[in-house]
């Protein structure tokens, strides 16, 4: 997901607010954004044992 909480999913790269895309450590080529669904994606934690949270289906 590159949404700031409360607004609204963007559905394209471009829709994507700067301050989210300079707060993360990888961003997907989007180039392969013409394969994309529109749908929002799932986020997921993995913890430093291993462990997985699913934080959004």
């Amino acid at each position: 997901s590159a949404n700031i909480s409360g607004c609204p999913a963007p559905h394209r790269f471009a829709e994507i607010p700067e301050e989210i895309k300079a707060a993360v450590d990888y961003i997907v080529d989007p180039r392969l954004e013409s394969q994309s669904t529109g749908k929002p994606s799932q986020i997921i934690k993995i913890g430093m044992g291993g462990e997985v949270e699913i934080i959004r289906p």
